[in-house]
């Protein structure tokens, strides 16, 4: 469950280091941080909600203290994630799970069934926040793990989510892409093909993966219906055979504690594994969309460079005395329009035009190759978070079916004395 394996993660302060001395300090610094306990609040109204626990330990001196807890509801979650993407264009930003509804669970959303995967979910989060070099200095995340005046804060600091006027991160330059929605940028000019073959590969993995673990918890949950129901039968049997009521007894006694312990690993496969695959998906569709930015960012680019290119020729055709067409001609006659005054009139505004797509041109070339550069870093930052989250989460498998054979052998081993007596 999401409160028996609490992750560690590391966090900075909000100042940027100045020095490669203060980054490798900042680095060091530890924290450790836990979404946990689910609890409902305002009980009986029609403003009940949920909020979790998020605890923090930490021997960095940013924080007021080296321990300290708050806690903070799922649209809490989202303002801090809307911040980040906003100011961060340039990064995979972990998502959260959906805001309604987990499409995993059913039933009430107040139930433990669905809070406290969503716990989970929202620890992974803040493990990926804070293991990201840069994610984990940014100031809102700090103000969000400590400050008890966390409702003014977001009052005084009032973000549009995306889709509204201001853009917010990932969402920039949605009519750019709207009118780019067929352009790709050449195979033979993107450096970055191998980067997004690995996410598409990964992606389905993830995905297949999800798909196989979730028969599995079908075929465990009949696992435990059937010891149930094993079990029940036994202690029928007992009741018909007298002599031997206490081995049935025994026999079913343990049908039950195997039944117990499938159920409990079962939910241990859902919450730390599948729900995790789940969320994995989501980082990965996170990563596909900043490459998607990066290439609509080059596309912008390209595009400047070849309006460019034409002005530059229509300029010279008309500085040369051609460029005059029969019907621009015949217009400009009829409208009693000296030709040479008009030409000269053309070059000066084809110059004015040349000048400012030149200047537009060098800044969008110079903005994609900064992104180009942050992305790749970001992909790196991508790999290594991944590792470690799936380093984690299969240690959390084999130690839970390491305990579920432990107690299945336990179990039985009692039966084969009473057999044999």
């Amino acid at each position: 469950m999401a409160d028996q394996h609490p992750s560690s993660t590391t966090i900075v302060t909000e100042r940027a280091p100045e020095t490669d001395e203060d980054k490798d300090n900042l680095w060091m610094s530890t924290l450790l941080c836990t979404v946990s306990h689910p609890q409902k609040e305002q009980e009986g109204t029609q403003n009940a909600y949920i909020s979790y626990l998020v605890t923090t330990k930490s021997d960095f001196p940013a924080f007021q203290e080296p321990e300290f807890s708050v806690r903070r509801r799922f649209s809490d979650f989202v303002y801090l994630y809307h911040v980040i993407v906003r100011d961060h264009p340039a990064c995979a930003v972990p998502p959260l799970p959906d805001k309604q509804r987990l499409e995993y669970i059913t039933g009430d959303r107040f139930k433990t069934e669905f809070t406290i995967p969503r716990a989970a979910s929202l620890h992974r989060f803040l493990t990926r926040l804070s293991n990201h070099p840069i994610l984990r200095r940014a100031p809102v995340l700090i103000v969000f793990l400590e400050s008890l005046e966390w409702n003014a804060y977001m009052r005084s600091r009032p973000i549009k989510a995306p889709g509204t006027n201001e853009s917010t991160g990932v969402f920039d330059g949605f009519s750019d892409v709207l009118i780019n929605a067929f352009a790709k940028v050449p195979k033979d000019k993107d450096e970055f093909i191998p980067a997004k073959e690995r996410i598409e590969k990964l992606g389905e993995d993830v995905s297949h993966t999800e798909r196989v673990s979730t028969r599995l918890i079908r075929l465990q949950h009949e696992w435990e219906t059937d010891s149930f129901e094993f079990g029940s039968q036994m202690v029928n049997l007992s009741h018909l055979e007298p002599h031997m009521a206490d081995m049935f007894k025994i026999f079913a006694e343990q049908l039950n504690l195997t039944g117990d312990a499938v159920h409990q690993l079962r939910e241990s496969v859902d919450t730390n594994y599948v729900v995790s695959l789940r969320d994995m998906e989501n980082y990965v569709g996170s990563v596909k969309q900043l490459l998607k930015s990066r290439e609509q960012k080059q596309l912008d680019y390209e595009a400047l460079l070849d309006y460019l290119h034409k002005a530059t020729v229509e300029r010279d055709i008309l500085a040369s005395g051609g460029g005059n067409g029969f019907l621009r001609s015949r217009v400009e006659d009829l409208r009693g329009v000296d030709h040479n005054t008009a030409r000269i009139e053309r070059l000066r505004k084809l110059d004015a035009r040349l000048e400012e797509l030149t200047v537009e041109a060098k800044s969008a070339g110079e903005t994609s190759q900064i992104f180009d550069k942050e992305v790749s870093r970001d992909l790196v930052d991508f790999e290594r978070i991944k590792a470690l989250e799936l380093k984690e989460t299969m240690g959390i498998m084999a130690e839970e079916h390491i305990e579920f054979f432990k107690k299945i052998l336990n179990a039985w081993e009692t039966v084969l004395p009473e057999l044999k007596g």
